[in-house]
This record gives structure tokens, sequence and C-alpha cells, in this order.
């Protein structure tokens, strides 16, 4: 059976105790297998005995190239996080403005905003840039409309 270790492992803790690697094996008729394997530099029952895996990896891999994987996948993550925490970002500001517009859509089908001829206050409602802008301007157009009705009527 062949064994190789294929260059990529990591550490697992700050200490540099604990590596996680990737065990290629190749077998007699030919298959391949591959396995993910933390090793741990010392067997915890006896700080004496070293463990061969972990010689091994360290021998053909070297410490410099694993504190370099380290870095990398950290580095990794991070952009991985900051991207998940920017995409969460834009659904949400996607899902307000898809909010707010629906309360628009709702602000103009009420008959006195409908029926208004107040383009200033109008053109205020549609400018909003939020639900309690939308609700003041709204207010103000159906006071407004109360407000005419309520006039003495000139003939």
């Amino acid at each position: 059976m062949k064994r190789e270790w294929l260059d990529n492992p990591f550490w697992d803790n700050p200490e540099k105790t604990l590596m996680k690697a990737i065990l290629k094996t190749t077998d007699s008729q030919g298959r391949v297998t591959h396995q993910v394997i933390t090793l741990q530099e010392k067997n915890p029952d006896d700080p004496s005995d070293f463990n061969p895996d972990w010689k091994e990896v360290v021998e053909q891999i070297g410490i410099d190239k694993i504190d370099q994987n380290t870095l990398d996948r950290e580095e990794n993550r991070k952009r991985e996080e900051e991207a998940k925490l920017a995409k969460e970002e834009q659904l949400k500001k996607a899902d307000h403005l898809q909010k707010l517009f629906k309360l628009k859509l709702e602000a103009f089908e009420i008959e006195e905003v409908k029926n208004s001829n107040n383009r200033e206050l109008k053109g205020k409602l549609r400018r909003a840039k939020s639900s309690i802008e939308v609700n003041i301007f709204a207010m103000m157009i159906v006071m407004e409309a109360m407000d005419n009705d309520n006039k003495p009527k000139t003939e």
C-alpha cells in the first residue's frame, strides 16, 4: 500500500500540537482513498512517544508550509465570513426596499392620496426612505383632503 500526504495540512490549535492532514492511500489494485486525519504530536498518555505520522507529515511538508497553509486557511475563512455578512446586508436592504415599495403602493391606493392634487406631498411620498416618512406624507395628504372637505364651499 502506497501512502502519501497531500501538501495542505494545517494546525488545528494555536499551540501547534494538533494538525489536520489528508492521507492519500493507493492499494495494490490501484484504488485510491483520501482520509482527513487529525494528528497529535505526542501520545497524551506517554509524552515521550512521538506520533510517527506527525513526524512523516512534518518531514514531507515542512513546518513553514503548514504555517502558511494555516494562515491561508484563516484568511479564506475571514473572506468568506465578510462575503457572507455583505450578502446578508444586501438581502436585508433589498427586503427593506421591497417592503417600502409595497407600503408606498398601499399609500397610493388610499382614495384621498389617489385624488390629491398636491404634487409636492405626493412627490415626497414617492421619495420617502422609510415607512415612517411614507406614513407621515400619506397622513398629511389625507389631512389636507379632510380640511378641504370641511371648508365651506363658496358659490
